[in-house]
């Protein structure tokens, strides 16, 4: 069996993950929609749903999980895009699906700064964020998923899934250079 890291981009509507070789080679993609508020009403039905699709992936994937990286949870305010009740929300998903991941892994999550994913694939103010991520990954990874809406659009879960490999490719160079010094 080989030995993965679980990477994440936990968001209260759809969250990208990946299982990543110490070597980068990604074995798994996926996706969690928790956006139907129906069926999610509460952050705590959320997490269970994350917990759940995880913990099976991790039951079925051929590895052992080593490691988990996570995209850490907003800090501060985006002009216009973010509130306070917003970054609380997905403040308390991250913090707890990390504490689930925890108790069930015994490993505690490496967080990745979202500004190291910036850097990683060479963003410039004024590009779109996910787009450039999506490009970044898809030149690296050519079997990536790529889903369209029905107007031929990139689908959204596709971003995420994109920002998770980016997520663990960070997490693995960073603890190469841990073990380097």
């Amino acid at each position: 069996m080989k030995d993965l890291y679980l990477c994440l981009d936990i968001s209260s509507t759809c969250t990208g993950y990946s299982f990543l070789d110490e070597d980068g080679n990604c074995h798994l993609v996926g996706c969690i929609r928790t956006g139907n508020r129906k069926k999610f009403s509460t952050n705590y039905d959320i997490i269970d749903e994350i917990c759940r699709v995880l913990f099976e992936e991790v039951s079925n994937i051929d590895g052992n999980v080593v490691g988990i990286f996570s995209e850490s949870a907003l800090k501060k305010f985006s002009r216009g895009r973010s509130s306070a009740s917003t970054i609380a929300k997905l403040t308390s998903i991250n913090f707890a699906t990390r504490y689930e991941l925890y108790r069930k892994f015994g490993l505690t999550a490496v967080e990745i700064a979202p500004t190291a994913v910036k850097k990683l694939v060479g963003y410039k103010k004024k590009e779109d964020k996910k787009e450039k991520t999506l490009e970044f990954v898809i030149d690296r990874f050519p079997d990536f998923p790529i889903e369209y809406t029905r107007y031929g659009n990139t689908h959204q879960k596709c971003y995420d899934m994109a920002d998770s490999i980016a997520i663990g490719w960070i997490g693995l160079e960073t603890e190469k250079k841990e073990e380097s010094k």
